[in-house]
This record gives C-alpha cells, sequence and structure tokens, in this order.
C-alpha cells in the first residue's frame, strides 16, 4: 500500500527525495527538467528554492512518473491511497499559487491520464 499524496508533500519539501527517486527508476532528471512546462523553474528543485518553485517542479515531474507506474501497475492489485486528494491539491495549489498556463495544461493533461488509468483499473 502507497499513500501517494504523503509522499508528494514529502517531496516538495525535501526535492532531493524526488531526484533520488528518479534515480532509482533510472531517470535521468536533467532530461524531465528540459521539457517545456518545467524548464523555465529552477529545476531540479533544491531545499533553498522557495516554495511555489519546488511545487510546480515536484508536481509536473511526480504526477507525470505517478502516471507511468499506474499504467505498469495496473491489474497488479495494488492499493494506491491518497490519490484523489493529492490531485485535488495539486489542481488547487496550482490556482492558488499562479501558474504559468503551459504548465497548467500540462498537468491537467496528466491529471485526465491518470484518472482514465484509474477507471480502467
Amino acid at each position: 500500500m502507497v499513500n501517494v499524496r504523503e509522499s508528494f508533500w514529502v517531496m516538495v519539501r525535501e526535492p532531493q527525495l524526488l531526484i533520488n527517486y528518479l534515480r532509482g527508476l533510472g531517470v535521468d532528471i536533467n532530461e524531465v527538467c528540459r521539457e517545456e512546462p518545467i524548464n523555465t523553474f529552477n529545476c531540479p528543485p533544491g531545499n533553498a528554492d522557495d516554495f511555489r518553485t519546488r511545487f510546480f517542479v515536484v508536481s509536473y515531474i511526480y504526477l507525470k512518473v505517478l502516471s507511468q507506474e499506474l499504467r505498469e501497475l495496473e491489474g497488479s492489485g495494488v492499493v494506491i491511497e491518497g490519490l484523489n486528494e493529492l490531485l485535488s491539491d495539486v489542481l488547487t495549489d496550482m490556482r492558488l499559487y499562479g501558474a504559468p498556463p503551459n504548465l497548467m495544461n500540462a498537468v491537467a493533461s496528466i491529471i485526465r491520464e491518470i484518472l482514465r488509468l484509474r477507471r480502467q483499473g
């Protein structure tokens, strides 16, 4: 059982945990950081970055990786807790913190994909 909401917020507070997690998956953080919706932010973020920067970058990367993992876990019976709450948190806070339109659109697209995967699973 995994609580994705708790994991997400820990990674926002400690971005190095996200970087370590991606390394463990074999994902090149620098390659992900070059992607259009987050390439204008300090990426990968550090603890010294402001909350808004950490939140925006971690949201995009975490949801993107989560979407891929949900695809791979389809039909496995793994229980994922906190997903609806996480998606709600991210959408609400993206609006609250004034996410740039391209980032908001990219995150909304990833969330739609996650919801589609959940309906199928």
